[in-house]
């Protein structure tokens, strides 16, 4: 759900509202120019993927994605744009962490509903193909490539967070999930860069560590190790970090290694 007031506390420079987080939506308005926005996002999403039953497109309209809901996750939906001020509060599309669409709900919306304006057919029959396989195996998805990403973490993000700083240049904040909180209760953030080090789509192979239960092999191509070499190249081993984020959400953060990364391009990840 977006704020309400999302464009008046961006335009006053306001503190982020409790219980929000803010993101950079970048989208194309109807002269095609790219446009930025920034908006207030509640923390807990009104659904997730593991409320969808079917997500579908139409030959002759493919950058809009239907999806259909499972009953709770209809419910669910109905009670929260029942409360809306219809016309104008918006709710946001977020796929990896990155707004894909923030219309205004003109209408209460339960089981069924479109989401239009993804970037062209190949977004919208990618992300109906993922949340097809996931529904279809109730779940249990195994891990595809483009579900994993390194990021760089920025070497002062810890303390860019406690200061209140929500923008630095060639970085973009990120909500800890809940089980990565702290003991205070508090919500923690991290400064990520805006572009992935590396993607799945650079992994060879990936395979359960049968040694390490919960952890993942992976065996990069030499692509992957090149761009691995160069962005450790301005990190310090064993003092900054990379956030490993699967599924747009940060796994783990683990540190540099002291020997940077090995030549074989191997990497391990709890997941």
């Amino acid at each position: 759900m977006v704020h309400p007031d999302s464009q008046e506390l961006d335009r006053e420079r306001s503190p982020v509202p409790e219980g929000y987080t803010p993101y950079t939506y970048e989208f194309r308005d109807r002269h095609g120019k790219m446009q930025r926005e920034r908006l207030f996002l509640k923390n807990t999403p009104i659904i997730t993927e593991s409320e969808v039953e079917q997500a579908r497109i139409e030959p002759e309209r493919r950058e809009c994605l239907h999806i259909t809901l499972n009953t709770q996750g209809g419910k669910t939906m109905k009670a929260a744009t029942s409360a809306m001020n219809l016309g104008r509060d918006r709710l946001a599309l977020v796929v990896q962490g990155k707004i894909k669409s923030a219309p205004v709900v003109q209408a209460v919306i339960s089981r069924t509903f479109e989401i239009s304006g993804l970037d062209g057919k190949n977004e919208a029959s990618g992300l109906a193909e993922l949340l097809n396989r996931r529904a279809s195996t109730e779940k249990n998805t195994p891990f595809i490539p483009q579900d994993l990403a390194l990021y760089a973490v920025h070497p002062e993000s810890r303390r860019l967070v406690e200061e209140g700083a929500l923008r630095v240049p060639g970085f973009r904040l990120w909500k800890l999930p809940a089980h990565r909180q702290g003991k205070t209760g508090e919500v923690e953030y991290l400064f990520l860069g805006n572009s992935p080090i590396i993607s799945g789509d650079c992994a060879r192979h990936a395979e359960p560590d049968m040694e390490h239960p919960g952890s993942l092999d992976i065996t990069w191509n030499e692509e992957a190790f090149r761009k691995l070499e160069r962005a450790s190249a301005g990190l310090r081993p064993g003092k900054d970090r990379i956030a490993v984020v699967l599924r747009g959400t940060i796994l783990s953060t683990p540190l540099i290694p002291g020997n940077a990364f090995p030549h074989h391009s191997y990497s391990r990840s709890g997941g």
